[in-house]
């Protein structure tokens, strides 16, 4: 795969659910935000309806089609075309102006959830939007952040919610199943191709992301965008 180039900066957080995604987006956008205000550390979530309205308007089109099993070709269908248009409306014309976008989870987290369900076609739907590079229209993160953790921990963290999302895993087996595909998801990305990547993986341990954590993620993720800035 191919990699455009912008004057932006693209960082993607990824990781099974429980794992500090939003935590650690969060202190990194803030980190950035004080680094660098005029390009700022903007936070986008790349497969959410509600983050622009081209996006939004294909939920509503997906709520308008009632009866649409979940988990089927075309609900899927729904998905990708909801997470292409965030990258073409919002992560485009932002990395155009030169920003430093953070994604709360990428194209790694559409791949997992279907590898999770099991369903052969959805998989290789979402594989072909993938090898296409209709799903995010070429646009690839320069640094890859995978946070990972053992499934006790994660259904620890999980229960610190406030409430849990829609897809969350709840048993051990279920959440040992999603670290699986999550797995399964980093690799596929991986054989074939995310542009130049860098890629950083993180272990956590304990409940939900702390302060000394927290740092450290940070401070490896801006020590490759300095890196990458340089080059």
């Amino acid at each position: 795969m191919s990699q455009t180039q912008f004057p932006g900066i693209l960082i993607s957080v990824d990781g099974p659910d429980g794992s500090g995604k939003s935590s650690i987006t969060s202190l990194l956008s803030t980190r950035l935000n004080a680094l660098w205000p005029d390009r700022g550390g903007l936070i986008i979530k790349p497969s959410y309806f509600e983050s622009s309205p081209a996006a939004n308007q294909i939920g509503q089109e997906l709520v308008a089609s009632q009866g649409l099993v979940p988990g089927t070709l075309a609900h899927n269908k729904y998905y990708l075309r909801a997470m292409r248009a965030n990258y073409l409306t919002v992560v485009l014309p932002a990395l155009m102006a030169g920003q430093v976008v953070v994604l709360d989870s990428s194209e790694i987290r559409a791949l997992a959830f279907v590898i999770d369900r099991d369903d052969p076609e959805v998989i290789m739907q979402t594989q072909s939007w993938l090898l296409s590079e209709r799903l995010t229209a070429g646009i690839y993160p320069q640094l890859r952040l995978m946070l990972w953790a053992d499934a006790v921990d994660l259904q620890q963290n999980l229960r610190t919610k406030n409430a849990l999302d829609s897809g969350d895993p709840q048993t051990l087996a279920e959440i040992k199943k999603r670290i699986d595909s999550y797995a399964a998801a980093k690799t596929y990305i991986e054989a074939i191709g995310s542009g130049d990547s860098i890629w950083v993986s993180q272990q956590i341990r304990h409940q939900p992301v702390g302060i000394d954590f927290g740092r450290l993620v940070i401070d490896q993720v801006i020590s490759n965008i300095f890196l990458k800035l340089k080059t």
